[in-house]
């Protein structure tokens, strides 16, 4: 006997519809909206600690050559080995160190070091040749990670350099290029700006950290007993510093613009009421993150890609924090000054920054 089967019917399969599509891709595009800022904020609020971290490592590096050195810091550029004294060896200054050469045996570049110095005591020879000159050149465009912010967009450049020294008060040139010239005795007069006046001159010395060679040399046990370690700023981030083996001011340091504050005679540090960074006499501004689009060595301040512009800063203490753009003025140029107590300058309440 046959039996029949009646076939089974299988239910209808539905795709999405336009609608349920739609509203999946809504639900999907809330969900990455809420999301990347959350990773955008992880990844900046990372790379500024990456930045900090080396920022110590380099403060570190600074004390470890001062514990060596009887407290003297390192000079914002040494003229090393060879001389010029007759004015005709074009070549003497290649082997002046600034800073950072001075501080790289201290970040595990022994013999990096010993390289350089070889290189340019051969470079520095009033013969040396194409190949010798050529020879530091390459030498001067290594790069060293612990020297740069991962947030500066110029990291990956030879030779870069993301991290500048405390220069203090500048009473000319500022923000120029090429300055040879910064210094506690220079030729533009000293604090005041005038060249008859001699008085003013140790009291420039006291207003910054950070010096080419002069007849005192700036240490730590100078500032520890002057204004304080915790209270004076050693290093922050520049957008604009050039290159670790440079040597002129600009791509080395930061400071204030101090042309036409202090009066002719001056030997007091006190801040005149109502300062401001912006100086109204020469019109530049050494305010935080202010211009942001100049040239390599031509912003003497601070700058940073860091969120809301705030900067790293590294104290003579070795201790680091951030500050930001809107700070008081008269505090941030007061933590310029490892000595400005010493010349009538307000001591800085550490809760003002």
């Amino acid at each position: 006997m046959q039996q029949q089967r009646t076939p089974r019917t299988l239910p209808k399969r539905n795709g999405f519809s336009l609608l349920e599509l739609l509203v999946v891709i809504v639900v999907i595009s809330i969900l990455v909206s809420l999301t990347l800022p959350a990773i955008y904020r992880s990844s900046c609020g990372s790379s500024k600690i990456t930045c900090l971290n080396n920022m110590r490592n380099v403060g570190l590096a600074v004390v470890n050559f001062s514990s060596g050195a009887n407290s003297e810091l390192p000079l914002l550029v040494d003229p090393n080995k060879v001389t010029d004294a007759d004015g005709t060896n074009a070549n003497a200054h290649r082997d002046d160190l600034s800073w950072c050469t001075t501080v790289l045996p201290f970040l595990d570049q022994v013999r990096f070091r010993q390289r350089w110095d070889a290189t340019a005591s051969l470079a520095a020879q009033e013969g040396a040749t194409p190949a010798q000159i050529q020879a530091l050149t390459d030498l001067n465009q290594t790069r060293f990670p612990i020297l740069t912010c991962p947030d500066d967009q110029f990291n990956s450049d030879p030779g870069a350099l993301s991290y500048v020294v405390n220069v203090g008060y500048v009473t000319a040139h500022y923000n120029s290029a090429n300055d040879f010239a910064h210094h506690p005795a220079s030729v533009d007069g000293g604090l005041d700006g005038d060249r008859s006046t001699t008085a003013d001159i140790p009291v420039k010395f006291a207003s910054g950290v950070f010096w080419r060679p002069y007849e005192s040399r700036m240490s730590l046990d100078f500032i520890s007993e002057a204004d304080g370690m915790t209270q004076t700023l050693m290093l922050s981030e520049n957008l604009q510093a050039g290159a670790w083996s440079d040597q002129d001011t600009g791509n080395l340091g930061f400071g204030v613009d101090m042309q036409g504050v202090f009066q002719s005679g001056s030997t007091s540090l006190r801040l005149p009421s109502g300062f401001e960074l912006k100086n109204s006499v020469t019109g530049t501004d050494s305010r935080i993150c202010s211009n942001l689009t100049a040239a390599k060595g031509q912003a003497w301040r601070p700058s940073s890609n860091h969120p809301s512009g705030a900067v790293n800063v590294i104290f003579c203490d070795g201790s680091g924090k951030s500050l930001i753009p809107q700070m008081d003025a008269s505090v941030y140029s007061r933590l310029l000054t490892p000595a400005g107590q010493r010349y009538n300058q307000r001591a800085v309440d550490g809760s003002a920054f």
